[in-house]
C-alpha cells in the first residue's frame, strides 16, 4: 500500500496564504515608496543580511558581472526580451483598434462575464 508523505493544502489555507503574501509584500512596496533606499537598506539587511556601501552598480561593475554570465543565458535573456517587447506592441496596436469596436460582453450584467468575441474585438482586462 503507497504511504503518502505530503497531503494536499487545503484551498482555504492556500488562498489565506497567498492574501497573507499579497499583504506582506503591499506593505514592503508601500514602505519603500515613503522610504526609499532607506526602506530598501533596512528589507536587505532583514532578507539577504546584506547592507552593501551603494546599492546602485557602477557601469564598470555592470560590465563585470555580465562578463561571467554564459553567452547562452545572455542569448536567452535578449530572446525573451524581443519576445515580450513584441508582444506588447502588438497587443498595444490591437488594444488601440479594439477601443473603437463595442465589446459584447459589455452589456453583461455584472461586467466580469469573459467576452464571448474573438480576442481583438475585447481588449483583456485585469480583473484584480
Amino acid at each position: 500500500m503507497p504511504r503518502h508523505l505530503k497531503s494536499p493544502v487545503p484551498a482555504a489555507r492556500v488562498t489565506a496564504a497567498r492574501a497573507d503574501v499579497a499583504e506582506r509584500v503591499r506593505v514592503i512596496l508601500d514602505d519603500i515608496r515613503t522610504h526609499g533606499d532607506d526602506a530598501v537598506r533596512r528589507y536587505s539587511e532583514k532578507f539577504d543580511d546584506w547592507s552593501p556601501e551603494s546599492f546602485r552598480l557602477s557601469p564598470d561593475e555592470i560590465r563585470r558581472i555580465v562578463s561571467r554570465v554564459p553567452d547562452t543565458v545572455l542569448d536567452d535573456i535578449r530572446f525573451v526580451q524581443d519576445q515580450v517587447r513584441t508582444f506588447a506592441r502588438a497587443s498595444a496596436t490591437r488594444s488601440a483598434t479594439s477601443r473603437s469596436r463595442r465589446c459584447p460582453a459589455s452589456a453583461s450584467a455584472t461586467g466580469t462575464s469573459p467576452c464571448p468575441a474573438p480576442a481583438p474585438m475585447c481588449p483583456a482586462v485585469a480583473t484584480r
